[in-house]
């Protein structure tokens, strides 16, 4: 594996900027006289464009060739591959089969890559967990992250959303205060973190049916997250306001 990272090949760098203006006859000749199955860079680029002819067999067998003939001269880690390679299982429905990517790919990053953002391996294992509801190790998993990195937004917003979730009868009010105390947290530290208030309009509107604490915090969303649009913004925001009226019209009645 890659100590460091490598300098960008010039063909690699030529066939993303073809690809991405959509100029694919240009982008399949550059492919074409670069291709060398032996070289692992080639192997997983190939991968990428029969995953996007949903030739997703073909896409995962060409994975594991860019993950066997990986090298120190490639100029994708190792880790990369092998989280690509989860997603793909992912969307076949082998669970377990990504799940042991997923951690091979932090094995890997914590023995070559030298790499500051360990806790987003972490977070990928821990939804992984989340989605084959083996919740108990995907809550592990997340407070393994926090024990090191206290303020670890993606941790803290996974916990809440797990909490939801799984959410058993007899520990549905401990788990809404301690699912309503992190997203509290992560506003606290980052009063502009989108992500944190739409949980908690979430939690305020499906939860606590407090529609008016609802209505706030998703605009605080939308102001803050600049891709929502403004229509999105209107149907949203009309929505909620109906069901603030009739709580409190179902209230005065009472």
């Amino acid at each position: 594996s890659s100590i460091f990272a490598q300098e960008m090949p010039q063909w690699i760098s030529d066939y993303w900027n073809a690809y991405n203006n959509n100029e694919h006859s240009k982008a399949d000749e550059i492919f074409n006289a670069h291709f060398d199955r032996n070289n692992s860079d080639c192997c997983y680029l190939n991968a990428l464009r029969q995953r996007d002819n949903r030739n997703y067999e073909w896409s995962i067998g060409w994975l594991e060739a860019a993950i066997e003939t990986h090298s120190s001269k490639s100029y994708y880690w190792k880790s990369t591959i092998y989280i690509k390679l989860a997603e793909l299982y992912n969307q076949i429905e082998k669970y377990d089969e990504a799940l042991d990517c997923l951690i091979k790919a932090k094995d890997d990053n914590f023995k070559y890559n030298n790499r500051g953002d360990w806790q987003d391996d972490f977070v990928r294992i821990a939804d992984q967990y989340e989605l084959m509801e083996q919740y108990a190790k995907a809550e592990n998993t997340y407070y393994r992250i926090l024990r090191y990195d206290s303020d670890n937004v993606d941790a803290k917003l996974g916990l809440f959303y797990l909490y939801k979730q799984y959410d058993p009868q007899e520990d549905s009010v401990l788990l809404d205060s301690v699912a309503y105390g992190l997203v509290n947290e992560v506003l606290t530290k980052q009063a502009s973190n989108a992500r944190a208030y739409y949980a908690r309009a979430q939690y305020n509107q499906y939860v606590k049916q407090d529609y008016k604490a609802a209505i706030d915090d998703y605009l605080s969303f939308m102001y803050y997250d600049s891709d929502y649009s403004s229509v999105d913004k209107f149907y949203t925001c009309a929505y909620l306001e109906f069901q603030y009226a009739i709580t409190a019209i179902n209230q005065w009645v009472k």
